[in-house]
């Protein structure tokens, strides 16, 4: 079974709609696995202190240094609900992010597909062209061959004709009967040499024919074999493709994105839910705020799905020839996972970033979680964060990070895989009634 991820012979079956559809839902079934870890990573990514239990740094151990250790905390101090805080606003985030991200997606390689179609159709028709152009010459080659041969073949004629007939007038009456002899013989000789020239003919032009069939063949098989699919993408067309997609679905979810941090972030409740959030933000920050950080945002999302799309082509169909009639459950979500994990790990400074970003203008409503630090803006973030936490600082919360990386990418695309099938089935049903 062929991957319905991007466009292809397969997904070609579904309306654009349906594929933002199945992204959709795809992004609504991983929410719905994932918040507890997506709330743990935000909690680690958001403290100034050091999330190592043995620490000597100048910030001193802080509140949450393990992901066992973090979880039960929450718990204790907080309930259970806890770890699903902020779940509709993230619910509605990776809804608008999965739809706007497939949908675009496939949208951007079906128009690499087709213009790498042209591209090779163009080249056939060049090849097909030059090819026309070599019988041509052949065929004219062929006939000055055959006028050649004609002419040798009458001069011999006319030659031997002479000879017999000089031969014959300087001959005796009593040698006429050999005389007869020999112009049997050598019309015999010239009847053989014509034959032989007019089955020399025959077999060149037969040659030039099978030639120009041949030609026609090689050019036929090679149109046939890309006339099914529309031309290879190279890895790096892809990945630019999922950058764009990447940029598309960040746009489409930014202001979700920046409720759900601050929804996770409180430990002083201020905000009831999504819409309360933006409207406080609107009210108090303005409209600009339910975009900060969008650029970090972008810095994060847009390379993670430039590196994770690739990925997940590649494997999907380096594992094709391995598939039995349940291998795309497999295929898919360990092609997912792995696509996940490498790109999570190496955009992930990003990720902290953004969220750091995200909660300028509410550093306050974390003074219960731990050091509460100001900051100027994306730049002093990054200096600041490099100075006083150093290198690791980066790379906060990352095992929680990590491993929702890996459940949430090998989810989201089996999901959305088996999704799109569902939906060919559907059509292929209602054709047949």
């Amino acid at each position: 079974m062929s991957s319905n991820v991007g466009y292809n012979s397969s997904s070609a079956q579904l309306l654009s709609t349906e594929i933002a559809a199945a992204g959709a839902f795809s992004g609504f079934v991983t929410r719905m696995v994932a918040q507890p870890l997506d709330v743990l990573k935000i909690r680690f990514q958001l403290q100034v202190e050091s999330t190592s239990r043995r620490s000597n740094s100048s910030n001193g151990r802080g509140r949450y240094y393990g992901l066992l250790q973090a979880g039960r905390t929450i718990v204790q101090e907080e309930g259970v609900r806890a770890l699903w805080r902020g779940h509709v606003a993230g619910q509605v985030l990776t809804v608008l992010f999965g739809a706007g991200q497939f949908w675009s997606y496939n949208a951007l390689t079906r128009i690499c597909r087709e213009r790498s179609g042209l591209h090779t159709q163009q080249k056939q028709n060049n090849c097909k062209d030059g090819a026309d152009d070599s019988t041509v010459s052949a065929t004219a080659f062929n006939e000055t061959d055959v006028q050649r041969t004609l002419a040798t073949a009458a001069t011999t004629t006319l030659s031997s004709t002479n000879s017999i007939s000089s031969n014959n007038s300087t001959s005796c009456r009593d040698n006429s009967t050999n005389s007869s002899s020999t112009h049997r013989t050598n019309s015999s000789s010239n009847n053989s040499n014509m034959s032989s020239s007019s089955n020399m003919i025959s077999s060149r032009n037969m040659s030039s024919s099978n030639s120009s069939r041949g030609n026609d063949n090689h050019s036929s098989n090679m149109t046939s074999s890309t006339s099914s699919g529309t031309g290879d993408i190279s890895p790096l067309m892809l990945s630019a493709c999922g950058f764009a997609s990447g940029v598309c679905g960040t746009l489409m979810s930014m202001p979700c994105d920046v409720a759900r941090t601050r929804i996770v972030a409180q430990s002083v409740k201020k905000y009831s839910g999504l819409l309360d959030v933006w409207r406080q933000m609107l009210q108090q920050e303005g409209g600009r705020s339910l975009w900060r950080g969008l650029m970090p945002t972008l810095a994060s999302s847009a390379p993670f799905a430039a590196i994770q799309f690739p990925i997940y082509s590649f494997l999907m169909t380096a594992t094709q020839t391995w598939s039995t009639d349940g291998g795309i459950i497999w295929r898919s979500s360990v092609s997912g996972g792995v696509a996940g994990l490498v790109a999570k790990l190496l955009v992930y400074p990003f990720d902290v970033l953004k969220k750091r970003s995200q909660i300028r203008g509410a550093e306050h409503l974390r003074r219960n979680f731990g050091k509460v630090v100001l900051y100027k803006s994306t730049w002093d973030i990054a200096v600041r964060v490099t100075k006083d936490e150093g290198l690791t600082g980066w790379f906060k919360g990352l095992s929680p990070a990590l491993v929702k990386s890996v459940v949430v990418s090998g989810l989201l695309f089996l999901t959305y895989e088996l999704t799109c099938q569902a939906m060919i089935s559907m059509h292929h049903r209602d054709e047949g009634h």
